[in-house]
């Protein structure tokens, strides 16, 4: 355990019961609904089993991370549980990603670079001394045909090299999304976390300018990867839900992050002024 743990998590807890509560809520609402033993899909236009498939494997995905988002919070560790927000901030943008335009198409992108980056790492290790055996012809040719496989239902010229978004980076797959804005102040900002840049959080120094290690957990992060955690969950279950049809619209409004909807009511109101003050000019 690290130093003053238990009494830390204590300590911690009626600070950020509120938001655990409330994100345990969600979790569990969308979960219970979305994992239920059978899905009626009523849209199916522009999907097939694939993109089905993708999209539930994604959303599968992202609720393992915003459980291990919650443990991380609730035990005080807010930087990791930050670089899991990030990790399902990710997962969102892939999700948007492969379930607008033309569904189809994007999935087989999001799958050709999957494999691309399997194949990639096998390559790799074929180069690496120690590695090498591990990559077998085996290996090797599976990768190489699923691969291939996706790449051929692409358009011709499409490069899913360094991105599923054949934009070349999550950055330009943001603006794409119309999510740089997010992407700039939200993922820019706790990405420090992830990459270890983050040496501020666990180094200070005191009065005497001696050294302080922050070892013990706290509040730090804690709130603000809940937050962010409980808005892309949502924002996924609420897409994936209109996309297919699935009839989850009374569940997903019910546990709406309350920060989303004043949000859109201020946007809402702004609206509202922006047409009056036209109609009176």
């Amino acid at each position: 355990m690290l130093p003053d743990e238990t009494e830390s998590v204590r300590v911690l807890w009626p600070q950020i019961r509120d938001d655990y509560n409330e994100a345990e809520r969600m979790h569990d609402a969308i979960v219970a609904s979305f994992f239920s033993p059978r899905l009626v899909i009523r849209k199916g236009r522009g999907i097939n089993l694939a993109v089905v498939h993708t999209a539930m494997g994604l959303m599968t995905k992202a609720a393992k991370t915003f459980r291990a988002v919650e443990l991380a919070a609730r035990n005080g560790l807010g930087e990791d549980a930050t670089t899991l927000a990030r990790s399902l901030l990710e997962t969102a943008m892939i999700m948007l990603f492969v379930t607008s335009g033309r569904p189809r198409q994007r999935v087989a992108m999001y799958l050709a670079y999957s494999a691309e980056q399997s194949l990639k790492m096998l390559r790799q290790w074929k180069r690496t001394p120690g590695l090498r055996r591990s990559a077998t012809k085996a290996l090797m040719a599976t990768a190489q045909s699923t691969r291939d496989h996706w790449y051929r239902k692409l358009p011709a010229g499409t490069d899913v090299s360094r991105h599923c978004s054949g934009r070349g980076s999550l950055e330009a797959a943001a603006r794409l999304l119309k999510h740089d804005v997010s992407y700039q102040l939200v993922y820019r900002h706790i990405s420090r976390h992830a990459h270890g840049s983050d040496l501020a959080s666990h180094l200070t120094w005191n009065e005497n300018d001696e050294p302080v290690l922050t070892v013990s957990p706290g509040d730090k992060h804690v709130k603000q990867a809940l937050l962010l955690s409980r808005v892309m969950l949502w924002v996924m279950a609420e897409r994936l839900n209109d996309r297919l049809g699935l009839g989850f619209d009374r569940t997903i409004a019910a546990v709406k992050p309350n920060e989303l909807a004043r949000a859109e009511g201020r946007r809402s109101a702004k609206r509202a002024l922006k047409r009056a003050r036209r109609r009176s000019a």
